[in-house]
């Protein structure tokens, strides 16, 4: 992403969506809260991403929107790792540091599908998710599309290696007192297949 000299953004690519690495992304910038300017490589692939937008925040149920989970989740994040590096310092040295809010100034989107031929192995799926700008943080929400007893998971990590997407994944419940099933994911992208800077 490089920023121009009027506070937009562009993105030429988008990180995949995890299922298998071959998602269709499309991957989008904005600036204000929530307002989301689309930026498609071919207009004729997928839905649009408010479509996606939509879609997500149906299957997530009523009272929840997927940009203020997004919100959350990066949020989570950043505490997580504050909390950490609070652990490892010594009470003699003293750090410099910059902390950093989201708080709306610039979005990049990603949306993205399972394609047709690993969707009929591993079911279809459809993608939604933001890029934190300052760090590369990517927080998905994945949400079947054929079948919703498959549920909604969440996955928050970051790309490496030029290749690949590492980080935790959850399933998503509205209920309090239900501990969601969790674990790591890696996802990477063939050798001849590697993202562009």
């Amino acid at each position: 992403m490089k920023d121009n000299s009027d506070g937009d953004a562009e993105s030429s690519t988008a990180a995949p969506g995890p299922s298998t690495g071959d998602a269709a992304p499309t991957a989008s910038t904005s600036q204000g809260d929530h307002e989301h300017e689309q930026i498609r490589p071919d207009e004729d692939e997928g839905p649009s991403q408010e479509e996606v937008r939509n879609s997500v925040n149906a299957a997530l149920g009523p009272g929840v929107n997927v940009d203020d989970l997004l919100d959350h989740e990066m949020a989570e994040a950043s505490e997580a790792t504050s909390s950490s590096e609070e652990d490892n310092t010594d009470t003699d040295s003293e750090m410099d540091f910059v902390e950093n809010t989201c708080n709306g100034i610039q979005d990049i989107i990603i949306t993205g599908e399972t394609l047709p031929r690993h969707g009929e192995a591993w079911h279809h799926y459809r993608f939604y998710g933001r890029v934190r700008h300052w760090d590369g943080l990517i927080a998905l929400v994945r949400i079947p599309t054929a079948l919703p007893e498959l549920g909604v998971a969440i996955f928050r990590g970051y790309v490496t290696g030029n290749k690949n997407f590492v980080g935790s994944w959850r399933a998503f419940t509205s209920n309090v007192h239900t501990i969601p099933l969790e674990g790591p994911f890696v996802i990477s992208k063939a050798a001849s297949e590697t993202f562009s800077n």
